[in-house]
């Protein structure tokens, strides 16, 4: 008999969960604030995608090697977590190896916060 970790769900591509009336959250800021949050969700995507395909990790297992909770991984990988810490997705992404890497666009005023994240396989 497997242990209570083995029944939980393997990571695969997380389950996209539509939030609708009034309880839906548009994610602060500017536009340039919800593309972020939009971009990290992508990130994470893509890090549960390498977590399952590479490692054939459950969420339990990417959360003990990103130094995080089940209920963390969790909550992203179900989409409750609309609004990411940029510090948990670093953590995600070193867990499988990658490297963030942010930097300022150029092209924007520095006052406006508009960073790009670029993510480097390790």
């Amino acid at each position: 008999m497997g242990s209570k970790h083995d029944r939980r769900p393997k990571m695969g591509k997380p389950k996209l969960k539509v939030v609708g009336g009034p309880a839906k959250r548009e994610a602060p800021g500017t536009p340039e604030e919800r593309r972020y949050f939009a971009d990290l969700h992508k990130i994470i995507d893509a890090i549960f995608e390498e977590g399952a395909s590479e490692f054939d990790w459950t969420w339990n297992q990417l959360a003990a090697h990103a130094d995080l909770t089940y209920a963390t991984v969790s909550n992203l990988g179900e989409r409750i977590t609309q609004f990411p810490r940029f510090q948990t997705v670093y953590k995600l992404a070193h867990a499988v190896g990658w490297k963030l890497i942010t930097q300022m666009d150029p092209k924007q005023n520095k006052k406006a916060s508009a960073a790009k994240v670029k993510v480097v396989a390790g």
